[in-house]
């Protein structure tokens, strides 16, 4: 029998062993696929889950706190405090109004300047805009209607002095010496004050003359007045209305809003 060349019969035998290391390298290369992707995803899943556990806890925290915060809320408490009496002296104001059967609104008022009584801005049930005065020691009171005039006064004035006329109706009057001044309506005593002033060097009003006349509307106011208690509401309108204005400015409140 014939027998193969030498260097045939390796070449047999060694094809085996190729293809061996062939498949070998086939699953080495899907076994480190498999690795790889094994290991993407578990990369994936991980950065995910944190991203998730991150989520989580922004939405526990938002959930934490309140849906809305009021503009009140997020005042200091030394604001909100402030308010609080800036509102009880309007309500205070308004009892003691209430007193004298006016049942205004009260708007801004300077009560607490002075003990000796108040000047307030004062709203109407139809929604009209007054003066109302208040005198303690000889517990009175008395509206007028919110001018410019009135209200302005002071800042009309020229070389520090001036006059004002001041028409007021003085509730449940009685009548006595200044009776024969201005009209009645009822026990109301509506009568106009001409009231002379000075502005000192500190700005403040001293109050000077002050005169009436007979009739709704006089042709002179020459007549003096008799009675220290209507001397008392005029000059407390006098007196009062720089710390009337500080407090209507910071509460927004002027004669026309």
């Amino acid at each position: 029998m014939r027998q193969a060349p030498e260097g045939r019969a390796e070449s047999r035998k060694s094809a085996p062993a190729s293809k061996q290391d062939s498949s070998l390298g086939k699953v080495i290369m899907i076994l480190l696929l498999v690795v790889l992707l094994g290991g993407g995803g578990f990369l994936g899943y991980q950065f995910y889950k944190q991203n998730a556990d991150e989520s989580t806890d922004s939405v526990r925290i938002e959930a934490e706190k309140p849906a809305t915060e009021s503009k009140e809320s997020s005042e200091p408490a030394e604001k909100k405090e402030e308010t609080k009496q800036d509102n009880s002296a309007l309500t205070k104001v308004k009892g003691v109004l209430e007193g004298y059967n006016i049942g205004d609104e009260v708007l801004a008022t300077s009560a607490g300047h002075t003990n000796d009584g108040s000047l307030s801005i004062t709203k109407t049930a139809n929604g009209q805009k007054r003066l109302v005065v208040v005198d303690n020691k000889n517990h009175r009171a008395a509206v007028l209607d919110l001018t410019s005039a009135v209200y302005n006064f002071a800042e009309q004035a020229k070389d520090h002095a001036g006059k004002v006329l001041l028409p007021l109706t003085i509730v449940n009057d009685k009548r006595d010496n200044d009776a024969v001044y201005g009209t009645w309506s009822g026990s109301n005593h509506k009568m106009g004050i001409l009231a002379a002033f000075k502005i000192d060097g500190q700005k403040n009003v001293v109050p000077g003359m002050l005169t009436s006349g007979q009739g709704a509307n006089p042709p002179v106011y020459q007549g003096v007045l008799y009675e220290p208690k209507n001397v008392d509401l005029a000059n407390l309108i006098l007196t009062e209305m720089a710390a009337l204005h500080k407090d209507a400015q910071e509460r927004g409140v002027g004669i026309n809003n």
